[in-house]
């Protein structure tokens, strides 16, 4: 009786084992994907300089902007939107006189796509465009900390 015990454990074993290596072999590391969700942004560029200092002396009547250097030109943002408020915010800079390029990029943090919903929601209810300068330098000030500091 003992001895039919025992049997029957090992049977068990070798066929748990089996299994498992069956189950584990099906399992392709490689092959592991992860959802990153991504946003494309639009940037409100209105300037491109070949130095830093022409790139400072040119943009110091603006409020708050952000740079980035791209084959050794410096490219100036003073505005991230989504499509919704993109002619919004782009009339209003156009009518302080920017010429406004936009250029998209695509952004994956999430405690940021968080913030921009907030300040988008707000920037979609005002009525006087004096406010939008305010919101995106609110804006670019967190995106230089979430984004750029990561």
């Amino acid at each position: 009786m003992m001895k039919n015990n025992l049997l029957s454990i090992f049977f068990c074993c070798i066929i748990g084992l089996s299994l498992s290596y069956f189950m584990f072999n099906q399992y392709d590391k490689d092959s592991v994907k992860t959802y990153i969700e991504k946003e494309t942004l639009n940037f409100l560029q209105i300037g491109v300089y070949s130095s830093k200092e022409e790139m400072q002396n040119n943009v110091k009547n603006v409020p708050y902007y952000i740079y980035m250097e791209e084959n050794n030109q410096f490219i100036v943002f003073i505005a991230i939107t989504k499509n919704e408020n993109l002619d919004k915010i782009k009339g209003y800079y156009e009518s302080l006189g920017y010429v406004i390029n936009v250029r998209t990029f695509e952004i994956t943090n999430q405690k940021f796509f968080e913030l921009l919903n907030q300040y988008e929601m707000m920037i979609s209810q005002i009525k006087e465009n004096s406010s939008i300068l305010n919101i995106e330098s609110q804006i670019l000030s967190k995106y230089e900390e979430i984004i750029k500091n990561e």
